[in-house]
């Protein structure tokens, strides 16, 4: 489901099981079979849809730099673990783990048509400046105001 944010509260120790059963062999298919067992599968569903120019945005009741709205500007896969790339509205950037992306409460705002071939962190700065970003970022920004007008902005 698209725009739907699941409000859902994992205890620590589960999200710890899910961390360790992403670097078990054949992880992904076990935490499928973890998060189905108890109904959260469409936690799993929404990670996957991140794509390239993905708006998102972050329920979390601390709201930081790193939880403002952002846009997905690379996905990655390292040791058998997906992630995603997110720059956000002030020029900061991270990467998400799916396990991120529980703790922190991520929810997928929308899509744009956004391409972008990620080369270098330098590239990624000097692009941001140059506007590359403007247009999905504002989206994020807009959609994240209207879904979330009791939260107060970050900064």
């Amino acid at each position: 489901m698209l725009n739907a944010a699941a409000k859902v509260s994992l205890h620590p120790a589960q999200i710890g099981d899910i961390d360790q059963l992403l670097h078990a062999q054949d992880g992904e298919a076990k935490v499928l079979a973890y998060l189905t067992e108890r109904g959260l599968r469409h936690l799993w569903d929404q990670f996957s849809q991140l794509k390239c120019g993905s708006l998102v945005g972050f329920e979390g009741e601390r709201i930081s730099q790193f939880q403002a709205p952002g846009v997905v500007y690379n996905t990655y896969t390292l040791s058998n673990r997906k992630g995603v790339d997110i720059i956000h509205a002030d020029g900061s950037y991270c990467g998400w783990s799916f396990s991120d992306w529980l703790i922190f409460r991520g929810v997928l705002l929308g899509v744009t048509y956004l391409r972008y071939e990620f080369d270098t962190v330098g590239t990624l700065s000097e692009d941001y400046r140059r506007g590359t970003f403007n247009q999905a970022l504002c989206k994020a920004e807009d959609l994240y105001k209207a879904k979330y007008k009791h939260v107060k902005p970050h900064g």
